[in-house]
């Protein structure tokens, strides 16, 4: 039966991905970084950054610039950020509380850290929504790697087998997935790759689908 949603944040809950992007290729342009753009973001999506630092080390080879790469895009993200936060997708807040009243336990867990997160959180009102919230930096191995959800579920104190993943990018599709959790993905800037749909348990359009998902699910058992 399933008693808990792990929701990942960008992308998921936060409509944050065009900006991350737009900042990441601010950051390429002034350091004139002559990388493709596409196979870029399609490889950290949903990575945390040490899993990205060592990806770009290993593709673009050790001497590859990558702490002046982050530290400028975090630049242009903090100048972004100062303005307003990214907007909510649909289905954010209401989904919380629909799914408070249906006894299932939530968690955020997301690739970002979580001082990072629970801001985000709390400057949309939404952080008492989550029994959890656990970061990026709570963890030793990122996306797709299933530390993180395992984590949050023992958190929740709940088993993995009883635990719903919603996630947006393929790295994190792939964690859930390992974790034997159900893995629903809702896509974002990118399309659900053919590889990827018998990993899921569902793809969905928006996160209102989930609740009576997990309603019928439940129903079986």
């Amino acid at each position: 039966m399933i008693q808990a949603v792990l929701f990942d944040m960008d992308g998921t809950v936060l409509d944050s991905e065009l900006l991350y992007h737009a900042c990441w290729e601010k950051a390429m342009d002034e350091m004139h970084l002559d990388l493709d753009r596409d196979a870029f973001f399609l490889a950290i999506s949903g990575m945390n950054m040490p899993t990205i630092r060592a990806h770009c080390l290993k593709t673009y080879g050790e001497d590859f610039p990558f702490e002046e790469f982050r530290e400028l895009r975090h630049t242009y993200l903090m100048q972004a950020l100062e303005a307003a936060p990214p907007p909510l997708k649909p289905g954010v807040p209401q989904i919380f509380a629909t799914l408070r009243k249906m006894g299932i336990r939530t968690a955020l867990a997301t690739s970002s850290s979580c001082e990072y997160a629970t801001n985000l959180m709390k400057r949309h009102g939404i952080d008492g929504c989550f029994d959890v919230i656990i970061g990026g930096d709570h963890v030793k191995n990122g996306k797709p790697h299933p530390e993180i959800f395992l984590r949050a579920a023992k958190l929740l104190g709940v088993q993995a087998e009883q635990c719903v993943v919603a996630e947006d990018s393929r790295n994190g599709v792939l964690a859930g997935h390992a974790a034997g959790m159900y893995t629903v993905m809702v896509p974002d800037l990118l399309p659900c790759s053919e590889d990827l749909r018998p990993l899921l348990w569902h793809c969905i359009d928006t996160l209102w689908e989930l609740p009576a998902l997990i309603e019928a699910e439940n129903r079986k058992q």
